[in-house]
């Protein structure tokens, strides 16, 4: 949620968020997450375009994530039979499934917002938004 707009005086921000493996304990069965990786990185401005009367704020967050599901064929005790159904699909289908590591999932979210205010008489205001996201979540399915 934005709660900010332009003002008579230019003001502005940034910031930076990061966190990774090292920041958390084991996962199921006492077992180390896989690399993990989030960063999250943003900043804004905002000020007069006419003092008193027309005013500006603009903005903008980017996020990536990649995230360890927790499990892989060996976690759950079954990478005899998952490499014998890969090695089916490889041989007789020609097919190669990837690897049987644990499944990272990637997030990759940006988010822009633009205001635009104008005081155009007494009791009367204009406000101009846009917002704008741009955002992939890989999603692994099991069934």
């Amino acid at each position: 949620a934005i709660t900010k707009s332009g003002t008579n005086k230019f003001h502005g921000g940034a910031f930076y968020n990061t966190r990774d493996e090292g920041w958390v304990g084991d996962g199921p069965n006492n077992r180390p997450f896989a690399a993990f990786s989030e960063d999250q990185y943003g900043a804004s401005v905002g000020g007069p375009v006419v003092a008193d009367k027309a005013f500006f704020f603009v903005s903008g967050e980017l996020q990536r994530k990649e995230t360890p599901t927790g499990f892989s064929a060996a976690s759950i005790g079954r990478a005899a039979e998952a490499q014998q159904f890969v090695d089916i699909l490889k041989n007789k289908y020609g097919y190669d499934p990837g690897g049987l590591d644990e499944f990272i999932r990637k997030t990759d979210n940006d988010n822009y917002f633009v205001r635009f205010d104008v005081n155009a008489g007494d009791s009367s205001q204009l406000s101009v938004k846009y917002n704008y996201v741009d955002a992939i979540n890989d999603v692994w399915i099991v069934g």
